[in-house]
């Protein structure tokens, strides 16, 4: 079956299990079996179609009974059984479409692991054999479990099985790996905990719908919210993912900004070493950077680096677009497993020179990175011969005079499950961007990252001061839709004016501005005497064009800033709107009073020409050309000309506005804009035309 029409009959039968239909789900599953075929040795090849037909006669039966009207309290419990048989069922259906794509890296994979002669042995290929897993039955989940539990068994094949069962059932979703992740985040090391926890909390997500067919599933997440170390690990995973939806603008800022400025500070430092890498120490005695403080003041390279090292102390991956560049280059980046087995020099890719590369040790202490970071800096040392390494390794040892201002970013105090977290997922944040053969891969990282947006996820951030914490966290972020998520679990009489502020705030900013008005209303309620929210509310509603309650506002913000003349110009541009000049005139003569030659004299000009008083518009205007005019003031003084019937002057001033614009020549809608106040006092449209060839004349 060709991919295309597979996933219509796959989407066709999930979307219909989900909405509950079942007659629909199975004609659409009845479609999966006639075009496909399991290998001939699994056990899928007879028991699916055996599951398919009896699912479809149970079914029958079910309806027959409903319809002789006959009582059956197990009815409902039945269907929702039956519903989920059906994704079962839909789910080997779709592993067995992976299998038959020629270029499916699954299915590379599959063929790879069933021609072995022998059992896996090593990690890559223990990785590769669960990977490409069909969905497991209960004797090869025990099988796992026990693994897990044998205390022979090394952390780093833990770690790796725990990824190996994520990437599994991501391909196809498997109930039995899901809960073994869930496991696994409670009771493993921390190095395997990590990859569990963020493994078990990424299924989650992407099969939330479908969570409720699996009462189990929902069983264990009830029993994990009394579990504080679970649910403590859980909040530094959210925390992290947050981290990751601003990894592109933190890629952006370190690419533009940072990396230019630290690469001419390496420059610097390669004129010195002449190459040599064997002098560090010494080259380090002698300070590279004597400007590092002067005066009191940083040097740009010194503030670049402060932002680079914030952004790692905070969690962002500051080496993803060097390592984006150096992966392409690398075959070894090819294999799905080399992205996820721990980070060893006994790795074969390092052949013999592994014992060479271990003087890296010194910059992986001093500063621990990620594994596949690990292995990209290695690949980036492959030229040096093992001397050169022997003396990087050597300086980076010595190199202890770290300028004073900086020791304690260095110090992050990050604890092993946090680090742990984090690492994990900037090597899967890379490998689903990264990876050659990742758009056969729905990318995780493009979801819904707010673990409260998800039920089953919502009770874990019922605490208030936790909910309050990331809801802060967020809005610092300038996340506002995941912002407004967590302030939502706030009840409403625990709202402070504060945070509805946040939260009409987020909302404006979101792009939802009748709910941010009430939230401000709100908080409004709370501290009558806001000046910032009654600012807002004046100013949002000035943007919806509801004048008069935008004058309410401003008014009331008046009475606590009677001085302020920005305020007033908004009162007057408010009156204005309203077509109420006179009151309009009273409030700009008092901000032009306050603040002579400043915004209120523009503001009163343009109130003459609205209230047809041209003549006291062209004194203001008059005024305002000798006060370094703008291409804005010049066009308007234009009008104010031209309906004094001075028309050589209102060419000018035209002109002098397309000069001002670094214009050529005036367009066809020039006075689009204003056309209709130009109109009001007699100008026709030849008239228009005529003015706009003077102009073009006067250019040319």
């Amino acid at each position: 079956m060709d991919a295309k029409t597979f996933q219509v009959l796959y989407d066709d039968a999930v979307k219909a299990i989900l909405r509950e239909q079942l007659s629909d789900a199975l004609s659409a599953l009845k479609g999966l079996a006639v075009n496909l075929q399991f290998p001939a040795d699994s056990w899928q090849a007879v028991m699916i179609p055996d599951a398919l037909q009896q699912l479809t006669e149970n079914y029958r039966m079910l309806l027959h009974y409903w319809e002789k009207g006959m009582d059956d309290p197990a009815r409902k419990a039945m269907h929702q059984q039956f519903l989920r048989q059906a994704l079962e069922i839909a789910d080997n259906y779709y592993f067995a479409q992976l299998l038959e794509e020629d270029y499916s890296y699954f299915a590379s994979v599959w063929k790879r692991t069933h021609e072995r002669a022998s059992a896996a042995s090593g990690l890559s290929e223990k990785f590769e054999a669960t990977f490409a897993s069909a969905p497991w039955g209960k004797e090869e989940a025990q099988m796992q479990r026990l693994r897990f539990a044998d205390a022979t068994i090394s952390i780093e094949e833990q770690q790796t099985m725990a990824t190996a069962l994520f990437l599994s059932a991501w391909e196809v979703f498997d109930l039995n790996k899901l809960q073994i992740l869930l496991e696994g985040a409670v009771s493993a090391p921390p190095k395997v905990r990590a990859r569990c926890i963020v493994g078990a909390l990424l299924l989650l997500i992407k099969y939330a719908g479908r969570l409720r067919f699996y009462p189990e599933v929902e069983s264990q997440l009830t029993l994990l919210q009394d579990d504080a170390a679970f649910v403590d690990a859980l909040h530094k995973v959210q925390a992290q993912l947050l981290l990751s939806i601003q990894t592109q603008q933190d890629n952006q800022k370190m690419r533009e900004d940072i990396m230019p400025e630290l690469l001419k500070a390496a420059h610097k430092l390669k004129d010195l070493t002449k190459g040599d890498l064997s002098n560090l120490a010494e080259i380090n005695e002698t300070h590279l950077n004597p400007e590092w403080d002067a005066g009191g003041e940083k040097s740009k390279i010194s503030k670049k680096m402060h932002e680079f090292l914030e952004m790692q102390q905070r969690g962002s991956d500051t080496f993803y677009t060097t390592f984006a560049q150096i992966s392409r280059q690398q075959a070894f980046f090819n294999d799905a497993a080399n992205w996820f087995v721990p980070f060893s020099y006994s790795n074969p890719v390092f052949g013999s020179r592994g014992e060479a590369y271990s003087s890296m040790d010194a910059v992986f202490n001093n500063r621990p990175v990620c594994d596949t970071e690990k292995y990209c800096m290695v690949f980036m040392l492959q030229s040096l011969t093992d001397e050169q390494l022997h003396n990087l390794g050597n300086g980076v040892r010595k190199m202890s005079d770290i300028p004073e201002e900086l020791m304690d970013t260095f110090d992050s105090g990050e604890e092993e499950l946090q680090q742990q977290i984090r690492f994990y997922l900037q090597d899967l944040y890379r490998f689903f961007h990264l990876f050659r053969f990742r758009s056969e891969h729905n990318n995780p990282f493009k979801l819904d990252l707010t673990l409260i947006s998800y039920p089953h996820l919502r009770p874990f951030f019922s605490s208030v001061p936790i909910a309050l914490q990331f809801a802060n966290s967020c809005f610092k972020k300038e996340l506002w839709k995941e912002a407004l998520s967590f302030f939502m679990v706030i009840p409403p009489e625990q709202r402070t004016a504060s945070v509805l502020e946040k939260m009409g705030y987020a909302e404006e900013l979101w792009g939802f501005v009748s709910e941010a008005v009430e939230y401000y209303e709100e908080a409004l309620r709370l501290h009558p005497d806001s000046e910032w929210t009654l600012r807002q509310l004046g100013r949002l509603h000035v943007a919806t064009g509801s004048y008069e309650k935008a004058l309410d506002f401003y008014e009331r913000l008046e009475a606590l800033c009677p001085e302020d003349t920005d305020l007033l110009l908004r009162i007057g541009e408010c009156y204005m709107s309203l077509h109420q000049p006179k009151l309009a005139f009273s409030v700009l003569y008092k901000a032009d009073y306050l603040q002579p030659e400043g915004k209120a004299l523009r503001a009163l000009a343009w109130c003459s020409l609205l209230s047809g008083n041209t003549e006291q518009a062209e004194t203001y205007y008059s005024k305002i050309l000798t006060l370094n005019p703008s291409a804005s003031d010049y066009f308007n003084a234009g009008h104010s000309a031209w309906l004094n019937h001075d028309i050589a002057e209102a060419v000018r001033r035209y002109q002098a506005c397309a000069e001002s614009s670094k214009l050529d020549f005036v367009a066809p809608d020039f006075f689009d804009n204003d056309a209709w106040l130009l109109k009001e006092y007699g100008v026709t449209r030849n008239e228009l035309l005529l003015m706009r060839d003077a102009i073009n004349n006067k250019l040319n």
